[in-house]
């Protein structure tokens, strides 16, 4: 750029430099874009509002959840004042998919709400604008395991939004929620096919997050299906076993990892791999990842008769499940920690009955396993006692012997 040109310009190329460097997830992208909002001196306030994104797309990645927000929110208040709708749906969009990472799913979905309604209300249901915002809300929907409007949704903002090409500009694409229902209700083919349609879709030359999302799926679907060698293929060549020490920033595949070695019952291994995470995820405030790594580190801690640190992470996960109204978290696990919240019920009896209840919809566990639950926790520490004995074949005399009575 010749040194005379105004800094406006200036600002433009520095700007569209931004752009090209988040699309390769470079970390170069916070400085260029630091840089083009300087040069802009908020005198070009379209291009302002573009340089939002890819800034806050890199405060994501480096974990600066907060930044990231609030540059957003500046971000939907100007675009407001431009009076342009599809902007202000793109920005909105990110920002929804920032506040359910933070734990904030209710507050998402109340803004998603208020916003959809100003939109429908002044465009009908038809417009795309309209499915830009559907995304985010079918994800909300699937934290809160409302799986049936999330499908809905996801499948709405396909058919508004599928010619306008955004993969570059938002956070999450519909189809992400829609592979995590399928393998919600346990059609993990479905998953794969439609997994492997996006990856056809993607060029993986130009955009390095979405395929390493892919890549990931990917994985979560042979653990499902029992594929341990194809992730022992993706473990070697991500080099995954390397990781030691102070994990810094949060990365997707930590997750993945952790459940590969809990398959492999490398319980020493992943609770260190978790005590690390869950640090670095309340540093970034990333509750909602933390509250899946509590889950997982119960149940680890569980594996290991760890069983007061077991129900100390539980207590953690349901303190910020129940904040935010995120079931699904509990459903994409081992069925033990069912049977592990209904032993600290009395912590959040509500919350907990409602989580129990919602299992029953959704894991193949029985109304008689159910009722041996409850009838169990209603009897005394004797009465367990003696339940205890009689399973493993004690005769009345034995346990009379054996209990003192």
């Amino acid at each position: 750029i010749n040194s005379h040109a105004d800094d406006i310009i200036k600002g433009r190329f520095v700007s569209l430099k931004a752009w090209l460097s988040d699309i390769k997830a470079l970390d170069v992208t916070i400085e260029l874009a630091e840089t083009a909002l300087k040069l802009l001196h908020d005198k070009d306030l379209f291009f302002v509002i573009l340089t939002y994104l890819p800034l806050s797309h890199s405060y994501f990645r480096a974990g600066r959840l907060k930044e990231g927000a609030h540059i957003l929110k500046n971000a939907f208040h100007l675009s407001q004042q431009l009076e342009n709708d599809f902007i202000s749906a793109i920005i909105l969009h990110n920002l929804l998919f920032i506040y359910n990472e933070m734990g904030m799913r209710n507050e998402a979905e109340r803004l998603c709400m208020q916003t959809l309604n100003k939109y429908i209300e002044r465009f009908g249901e038809d417009n795309p604008i309209i499915g830009l915002l559907y995304i985010p809300l079918a994800s909300l929907y699937y934290e809160a395991n409302k799986l049936k409007s999330a499908k809905e949704y996801a499948e709405k903002s396909l058919q508004l939004c599928r010619n306008l090409d955004l993969n570059y500009i938002l956070v999450e694409r519909a189809e992400y929620t829609l592979i995590l229902i399928h393998i919600a209700f346990g059609n993990t083919d479905t998953a794969y096919d439609l997994l492997k349609n996006l990856e056809i879709e993607q060029d993986n030359t130009t955009f390095i997050p979405a395929s390493e999302i892919l890549d990931i799926f990917e994985v979560e679907i042979a653990l499902k299906s029992g594929n341990i060698k194809k992730v022992n293929d993706w473990v070697e060549l991500n080099n995954l076993a390397a990781i030691k020490g102070e994990i810094k920033t949060y990365k997707k595949e930590f997750l993945t990892y952790s459940r590969y070695l809990m398959v492999e019952k490398k319980y020493r291994e992943v609770e260190n791999l978790l005590t690390q995470l869950a640090r670095c995820l309340e540093n970034e405030e990333r509750y909602r990842i933390l509250l899946v790594v509590y889950i997982l580190l119960s149940l680890v801690f569980k594996a290991q008769n760890k069983d007061e640190k077991s129900t100390t992470a539980l207590i953690q996960a349901v303190k910020i499940a129940k904040k935010g109204k995120y079931i699904r978290a509990f459903f994409n696990e081992e069925k033990d920690i069912i049977n592990l919240l209904s032993k600290i019920k009395k912590s959040s009896p509500a919350f907990i009955s409602n989580i129990i209840k919602e299992s029953r919809r959704f894991l193949k566990i029985t109304e008689e396993d159910f009722k041996e639950l409850d009838d169990i926790e209603t009897l005394s520490k004797r009465e367990r006692e003696i339940l205890s004995l009689i399973s493993h074949g004690y005769s009345n005399r034995d346990i009379a012997d054996k209990l003192f009575i």
